[in-house]
């Protein structure tokens, strides 16, 4: 099975969707928290995801020191796969991740 990342805010609550922080402001009409780059918007219609734990670990470590890393799973047997695509950093993303594909947070 592969497993990708996702870091999420700290106030992630298990069960829900990963939004992008486009889609998370029009569900909800507030913001999901201080942006992972201070004012630059970038990305802001996608959700990251990270082929490596390390990698996860870098990300908080450089810009969300209190996020939650969670394992994805993206073909998971109970749910349809998740529609993958490559940014032009090259990390993978999805514009959306149900819940049925969030495994649970990794330490």
């Amino acid at each position: 099975m592969t497993t990708y990342y996702h870091v999420a805010p700290a106030h992630y609550q298990q069960g829900n969707d990963l939004l992008s922080y486009n889609d998370y402001c029009e569900r909800y009409g507030e913001e999901p928290g201080p942006w992972k780059f201070e004012d630059d918007r970038i990305d802001p219609d996608i959700v990251c995801l990270f082929e490596s734990l390390d990698n996860a670990h870098e990300f908080v470590d450089l810009f969300l020191p209190d996020g939650i890393i969670l394992a994805i799973d993206p073909e998971p047997e109970y749910a349809d796969p998740l529609s993958l695509s490559r940014n032009e950093e090259g990390y993978l993303y999805a514009y959306r991740i149900p819940a049925a594909h969030i495994l649970g947070p990794i330490q």
